[in-house]
């Protein structure tokens, strides 16, 4: 169980309310916490004092989802990319183009 005062505290740094125990991991992914504010809960040291290299583990730990629906969406449409469509193919019966 997590201490209160210590909870009560974290809470305070970090500007927002917890309703139960997380990671420091998850709470990077929240959008308005960052390396350096997590820098500042007891239990988050010892943290990484280079600038450059803290942005990047941030970065990859807040867009890591994002990056992979992305990369996943790309592999789809290069599966797509050789399939090819009929000569013959009359494009004002679909519905589901627009065309000028």
């Amino acid at each position: 169980m997590i201490n209160r005062e210590y909870a009560s505290r974290t809470q305070r740094r970090l500007g927002q309310t917890l309703n139960h125990e997380y990671s420091l991991l998850e709470l990077l992914k929240r959008p308005k916490v960052n390396y350096e504010l997590l820098s500042k809960i007891e239990s988050g040291k010892p943290f990484l004092t280079d600038k450059t290299l803290s942005s990047i583990v941030e970065n990859e730990i807040k867009y890591k989802g994002y990056i992979k629906r992305q990369l996943e969406e790309i592999e789809k449409y290069r599966k797509n990319e050789d399939t090819k469509l009929p000569e013959d193919m009359d494009y004002t019966l679909s519905q589901n183009l627009l065309l000028p």
